[in-house]
This record gives structure tokens, C-alpha cells and sequence, in this order.
């Protein structure tokens, strides 16, 4: 127990941990962003008549708690934490983050969010890889959805529907993401063995 309290205080030490928050934000907007640009939601529409409402049926309090908090929680620990984690002991880092984020889309039942959770699990797996801990990713996954389904939810953002909004979105968002990335690599510990686990297995 105490181990773990440590674990904790340590990665909550490190004060680029925060740098989840936008970087789960810049990303996810980015990506849905993209995914509505790229037509994919009329080619799959089962995604919006399905899972779409289900997922906004929920009053906004309640659905920023379910899936901000306790969908990240149940996943992170699931994804991240057992399989990714686990999958790395037989594999090079790079091949379980793909692995375990191509199982973790697979979860998800469509196309559309398979397409998401799969590319999103890839930097949920760098996010978990670079603090050494689940909190990281649960961060990351939680400010994503929080962004995500309040953005949908609350009319003042209606305006993220518009193609112009949709173009610059994409690209602010991933610009911001990517240098967030860039931060956040280029501050790990510069360890030559810890950067050929990512290609050769353990």
C-alpha cells in the first residue's frame, strides 16, 4: 500500500503531468474534428443513430462524471494498465501500444470509434509509457471526453459545426497536440535502454 501511495505522490510530483489535460483536449478535437471533415459519418451512420444518442441521452452533470471519471478509470486500468502493460513484458513497447490500442478499438463496436480509440490508444500508451502510470493516461482519456461531450452538449459551441471551424479545429488542434507530444518526449529521462524497449522486446 505504501508503495503505491508513493507511486502516486511521485507521478503527481512531476508538474508535466498537466500537460494531459490539453494534450487529451488538442487531440480529441483534432480527431472528431477530422472524422466529421472526412464524410465518415454519413458513410457509417449506424455510429449517430446508435451510439451518438445513447451517449448524450444522459443529463450533463451525469454524463461529465460517467465519462469523464469513471469510463477513463474502467478503461485506463483495463487498456493501459493490465493489457498494455502486460503486452509489453513479451513484446518491444511500440508493438503492444499498437496491439493493445488495435484491441482497444475493437472494443468500442464501430467503425467510427474504432477508427478514434484506435489512434487516440497510441497516445494513451505514450501518456501511461512516459509518467510510468495509469493516472497519466486516466488524465489524458478523461479531459478528451469531457471536452468532447461538452462540446456537443452545450449550444455555445455550435459554431464547431461550421466546415471553416471544422478545417481550423483540425489543424489547431493537432498542431497543439503534437507539440505537446514533443514536450513531453523530449523531457523523458534520456535513457538509451529505455528508448530501445519501444523497438526491441525486453
Amino acid at each position: 500500500m505504501k508503495s503505491l501511495i508513493d507511486s502516486i505522490k511521485k507521478t503527481f510530483s512531476d508538474k508535466r503531468l498537466w500537460l494531459c489535460i490539453p494534450l487529451g483536449m488538442a487531440f480529441a478535437l483534432c480527431f472528431n474534428q477530422l472524422i466529421s471533415l472526412l464524410g465518415l459519418l454519413d458513410i457509417f451512420p449506424a455510429y449517430k443513430q446508435n451510439v451518438r444518442n445513447q451517449m448524450f441521452a444522459v443529463p450533463l452533470m451525469t454524463g461529465i462524471i460517467l465519462y469523464g471519471l469513471i469510463t477513463p478509470i474502467f478503461e485506463e486500468v483495463l487498456f493501459r494498465w493490465i493489457l498494455f502493460g502486460r503486452l509489453k513484458l513479451y513484446m518491444a513497447t511500440a508493438a503492444a501500444a499498437l496491439g493493445s490500442s488495435f484491441i482497444f478499438g475493437v472494443y468500442h463496436g464501430n467503425i467510427i470509434q474504432f477508427i478514434y480509440a484506435f489512434i487516440f490508444g497510441i497516445i494513451l500508451c505514450f501518456a501511461y509509457s512516459r509518467f510510468n502510470s495509469v493516472i497519466a493516461s486516466i488524465i489524458v482519456h478523461g479531459a478528451a471526453n469531457v471536452f468532447v461531450y461538452v462540446t456537443a452538449s452545450v449550444g455555445w459551441f455550435s459554431f464547431l459545426g461550421s466546415v471553416h471551424a471544422k478545417i481550423v479545429s483540425v489543424i489547431v488542434g493537432g498542431a497543439l497536440g503534437f507539440v505537446i507530444l514533443r514536450m513531453l518526449y523530449l523531457s523523458m529521462p534520456k535513457d538509451r535502454d529505455n528508448y530501445k524497449k519501444w523497438i526491441f522486446p525486453q
